[in-house]
C-alpha cells in the first residue's frame, strides 16, 4: 500500500499543477473571450472554440481527478478499507471521465479536421484575405455592407446635402415667381359677387335668358 500512497500523492500534485496550466492557458494564450470567436479561424473552422474547450474542459476534469486521488489517498495510506473513500473515490472517477468527453471531443476535432488546414499557410493566408474583403461574406458566401470609413460616410452623405440645398433654392425662386406674377389669394372678389348677381338677376331686373329655352 505504501506504493499506492506514492503514487496517488504524486497523482494529486500532477493534476493540481495541470488544472493551473490548463486555466494559464484559457486566459493567456488562447484568450478565451469573445473578441476571440470573431477571428475568421473560428468562424469558418471553429478553432477557438475547440481550443478554449479543451482548457475549460481539461479544468474541469483535472478537478476530479484530484478529488478522486484524494479518495483514493485516504483508501490506501491508511491501510485499511474505507467504504465511505471507495464510493466517493468511484463516484468522483465517473464524473471526471463523464467532464473529460467535451475537452476530448473538442481535441480530436481541433487536431484531426483542422490538422491539414493549420499545416498550410497558404490556406489560412487565403481564408484572412477572404474574410478581409469588403465584398463577400466567408460565411453566408453573399455580399454584406461593411462598415463605412470617415471619408466613404462623408462622401455618402454630400449628394444629400446638395439636393436638399437644391429643394431650398427651388423653393425660394417659385416664392419669387408668385409675387412677380401677382397671384391673386383665394376667395371672391367684388367683380365676381358683382358678375353672379347680374347672371341670377334680380327682383327688379329682367332674368337673363336660357338660350336652350323656348
Amino acid at each position: 500500500n505504501g506504493v499506492q500512497c506514492g503514487v496517488d500523492v504524486g497523482m494529486v500534485a500532477a493534476n493540481i499543477a495541470n488544472l493551473g496550466l490548463a486555466v494559464n492557458k484559457a486566459v493567456n494564450v488562447n484568450k478565451c473571450k469573445k473578441s476571440t470567436f470573431r477571428s475568421p479561424l473560428n468562424v469558418v473552422k471553429g478553432l477557438q472554440e475547440s481550443l478554449c474547450t479543451v482548457d475549460i474542459g481539461g479544468a474541469v476534469a483535472y478537478i476530479g481527478q484530484v478529488v478522486t486521488f484524494i479518495n483514493l489517498i485516504v483508501l490506501h495510506c491508511k491501510d485499511f478499507l474505507d467504504i465511505n473513500a471507495l464510493c466517493a473515490g468511484s463516484i468522483a472517477a465517473i464524473t471526471t471521465g463523464t467532464a473529460a468527453i467535451a475537452p476530448y471531443g473538442a481535441a480530436v476535432h481541433a487536431a484531426c479536421a483542422n490538422n491539414h488546414f493549420l499545416k498550410t499557410p497558404k490556406s489560412q493566408a487565403q481564408l484572412s484575405a477572404l474574410w478581409n474583403s469588403p465584398g463577400y461574406d466567408p460565411v453566408s458566401g453573399l455580399k454584406h455592407p461593411r462598415r463605412l470609413t470617415e471619408e466613404e460616410e462623408m462622401a455618402a452623405k454630400q449628394p444629400l446635402k446638395e439636393s436638399l440645398a437644391q429643394i431650398a433654392a427651388n423653393r425660394e425662386t417659385l416664392e419669387e415667381l408668385k409675387k412677380a406674377t401677382d397671384v391673386p389669394t383665394p376667395g371672391n372678389t367684388e367683380a365676381d359677387m358683382e358678375t353672379l348677381l347680374n347672371l341670377m338677376g334680380g327682383e327688379d331686373k329682367p332674368r337673363a335668358a336660357w338660350p336652350f329655352e323656348c
